[in-house]
């Protein structure tokens, strides 16, 4: 018996659909497999990055500045280096603040006036000798003002604080030694007129007596 007309359509629609059904299997087991891969080399990936990311540590240090000859800062900013130490844990910890220097180079520059110079990193001991360690510096570069040096003598300052015992009074002293040389930036010690002690202490005190006293710090900024 002849097929109807209505099997003959199924079985070409059939015919017609078994091509595009297995290519859109194949598509979607390619992008599975794809996904797959991607997955993969994500986690991969994610897990060589933490592996691999070194710990940090950070310190500051004083810049050191070497100057030409004949002058001398005016200014600096900033006055300090922040270090940042890239290694293993271990080892960047164990490490000592004193095997770093921070060293900014001024010699090139004998001249008065605003200058850029780059901050560079000194490692020595034991840190010269470590191969997996990296060593930056925030900033890299600083800027300084550079004046001719000058010297010039200036008189002492003694700060005397408190009060003698009652019934005494303070009649007279004497500052050995009386004048002492400062130098630095040009500008800095000309405006300089004297340089003060640290506290001399009365309080108490009913006769003659003799006392050593330190120099307030200078500063040339």
């Amino acid at each position: 018996m002849a097929p109807s007309l209505g099997e003959r359509v199924e079985k070409s629609v059939g015919r017609l659909a078994r091509p595009a059904l297995a290519a859109l299997l194949r598509l979607v087991s390619h992008n599975v497999l794809a996904n797959a891969i991607s997955i993969i080399a994500a986690v991969s990936l994610f897990v060589l990055l933490r592996v691999n990311t070194p710990d940090q540590r950070f310190f500051s240090v004083p810049l050191q500045f070497q100057l030409p000859p004949g002058y001398a800062l005016a200014s600096v900013t900033p006055q300090s280096a922040r270090l940042t130490l890239r290694g293993e844990q271990e080892l960047i910890f164990s490490l000592s603040e004193e095997e770093f220097s921070a060293v900014v180079d001024l010699r090139p520059f004998a001249a008065e006036g605003e200058h850029e110079a780059p901050v560079e990193v000194l490692v020595e001991g034991r840190a010269a000798a470590v191969q997996r360690l990296e060593v930056s510096s925030d900033p890299d570069a600083t800027a300084v003002v550079l004046e001719q040096a000058a010297r010039k003598s200036v008189r002492v300052r003694p700060v005397i604080v408190g009060s003698v015992a009652r019934g005494h009074e303070l009649t007279a002293f004497t500052i050995i030694p009386s004048e002492v040389e400062v130098a630095g930036a040009r500008g800095a010690v000309e405006r300089l007129e004297d340089v003060s002690t640290e506290e001399i202490e009365l309080r108490g005190r009913d006769g003659n007596f003799i006392t050593r006293g330190a120099l307030r710090r200078w500063t040339r900024f």
